[in-house]
């Protein structure tokens, strides 16, 4: 986790923000926050093609319980809070035939929501001998329509099938019942939260919302940040600065 107090100060230090111009926090926490979308964006459409990718990307990966909603034609579960990039869907069941069972508490509103798995609820279902963990095929939009009427291949409790749409993911078979999404959430937006004190000086609070990446990403941050510093200030030499140390700690 990277704090948001810390992060500003050392950036007031690293570029002399006193000389240089005031960097008001408001303006740095949406550059802060524009900065580490732009490194998730970055790294996402590399997911699970190198490991420094998927460590750099650990705490955003997500694992959410989603209940079908049953439909005249299918099941469908709705995206999770925060959803960005699927990795997989599937679900647990006592027995190699059985529906799939429910882990973790789910609401009773119309999206059917459950909670996030926690840690330990991984560990236990990994390691689970009363749990058979079964995948769900993820298929195009375009084969849908011939998988769902083929005549032995069709979707089915022991073949299960799963195509994308706008409101989420069609599942079939729908007796499922209880299925898990794996996926990338989006960041979170850092909050900046601080008082003054008699001579105006930034007290930061601890109650301010940080970032969850490691501190590997913090050079690759600070570089990103004095580019937007530069335009806050417009400053070219500072932004030809802060992109050249982009492309060397990104590269």
């Amino acid at each position: 986790m990277i704090s948001i107090c810390q992060i500003y100060n050392d950036f007031k230090g690293a570029n002399n923000t006193w000389k240089m111009g005031h960097f008001r926090p408001m303006s740095f926490e949406y550059a802060l926050h524009e900065a580490q979308l732009e490194i998730f964006n970055e790294l996402r459409k590399e997911w699970e093609k190198s490991q420094i990718v998927d460590d750099n990307l650990r705490p955003f990966f997500k694992s959410s319980q989603i209940a079908i909603k049953n439909f005249a034609k299918g099941g469908i579960i709705s995206y999770p809070p925060g959803y960005s990039t699927f990795s997989s869907l599937r679900f647990f069941s006592k027995t190699e035939k059985g529906a799939g069972v429910q882990i973790v508490e789910c609401d009773t509103t119309e999206d059917k929501l459950c909670r996030e798995l926690r840690e330990e609820e991984k560990v236990e279902l990994a390691n689970a001998d009363e749990l058979i963990e079964r995948a769900i095929t993820k298929i195009d939009n375009q084969r849908w329509g011939s998988v769902c009427d083929h005549q032995f291949i069709g979707p089915s409790i022991e073949d299960p099938y799963c195509t994308q749409y706008n409101d989420g993911f069609k599942v079939l078979p729908k007796k499922i019942g209880f299925v898990v999404l794996d996926f990338l959430a989006i960041p979170e937006r850092p909050k900046f939260l601080y008082t003054r004190d008699a001579k105006h000086n930034i007290i930061c609070s601890d109650d301010c919302k940080n970032l969850l990446w490691g501190e590997e990403i913090l050079p690759e941050l600070m570089s990103r940040l004095k580019t937007k510093y530069a335009s806050f200030t417009s400053n070219p030499q500072k932004y030809a600065e802060g992109v050249k140390e982009t492309e060397i700690v990104g590269s």
